[in-house]
């Protein structure tokens, strides 16, 4: 029987924020990994947008990856804690980007896995990388509480294994890996947006002190020199 793994409704849809970004990357890239692909939603797009791509899916979720073989051009099953699991489906393979998209918190080691799938890039290649931020306003208030919650989604996700602010972010990035930070995503409330995030945020987000308390995630980009 085929084992059953948390899989959120809003961990299957495409995130218009990657996709965003990867529009707006100097050249378009044709050799994309998506580790995280979950059903395959931003490759599928990917390769609607442009036909002449290639574009590989990587997922933890056995029924994830029976669903986005049908829409990608390969996809595999993978615990990305399993270093020589990793290497091995590497092995010989080449990528423009690789996009891992709230994938790091969940492992063991982020670091050692950036420093892996890095050594896939080709020159001048990249890794784009979203994290949630675990310096969002609400921390404060579950450290009042003297509890942290734990969800099925969001910052505090129950299957996190790691967290991430601001400063930390650059620590991911390997040897030869320029590091910049692309966007932030806003949210007043951590659970899901409010109608208050239209009226609040704009003040907020333009505040450089403010602005870090009400980011949800992260966006940003290790690129090969």
């Amino acid at each position: 029987m085929q084992e059953q793994k948390k899989n959120p409704l809003a961990y299957q849809q495409v995130r218009g924020d990657i996709l965003a970004q990867l529009k707006a990357l100097p050249t378009t890239p044709l050799r994309l990994l998506d580790v995280g692909c979950n059903r395959g939603a931003l490759g599928q797009v990917w390769k609607e947008q442009h036909p002449q791509a290639w574009v590989e899916g990587w997922d933890y979720n056995p029924a994830a990856i029976e669903q986005a073989t049908l829409v990608l051009d390969a996809a595999f099953e993978i615990d990305l804690d399993d270093e020589k699991a990793l290497l091995q489906l590497l092995a010989g393979k080449k990528f423009e980007v690789i996009v891992c998209a709230d994938v790091l918190e969940h492992l063991k080691n982020p670091k050692k896995v950036v420093s892996i799938l890095f050594e896939a890039l080709e020159k001048g290649g990249a890794i784009l990388i979203s994290l949630p931020n675990l310096a969002h306003w609400e921390i404060f208030y579950h450290l009042l509480n003297q509890k942290l919650p734990a969800r099925e989604r969001g910052i505090f996700d129950d299957s996190h294994l790691r967290y991430f602010m601001r400063k930390n972010l650059p620590s991911l990035a390997p040897l030869g890996a320029r590091y910049e930070l692309l966007s932030r995503n806003f949210r007043l409330f951590e659970k899901k947006p409010t109608k208050w995030d239209k009226f609040v945020l704009p003040f907020f987000k333009h505040l450089p002190w403010l602005r870090e308390y009400v980011t949800f995630q992260y966006l940003f980009k290790l690129e090969k020199i």
